[in-house]
């Protein structure tokens, strides 16, 4: 099952939650939507970068999440 579809039934599923909580960064408290399946917690990427002022884009050629903030960069490599 492709990524998409799993999110997509997930989402409709009567076993996920969906809620706010609570992220610290550097000493700072966010509140950040999340998603509880399965006695685990998700957050989204994005909201996650958003939360420590870092960019956020795809590599297409290397098939990965590069993170950035500042001068440091962090790599996800997405597997299928």
């Amino acid at each position: 099952m492709d990524l998409n579809a799993e999110i997509a039934l997930a989402e409709n599923s009567a076993l996920v939650n969906s809620g706010v909580g609570t992220g610290w960064y550097y000493g700072s408290q966010y509140q950040l939507p999340c998603y509880q399946m399965d006695g685990d917690v998700y957050y989204r990427l994005r909201d996650v970068a958003k939360m420590a002022k870092a960019s956020i884009s795809w590599d297409t050629d290397k098939q990965m999440i590069r993170l950035s903030r500042l001068q440091k960069k962090v790599s996800l490599t997405v597997m299928a």
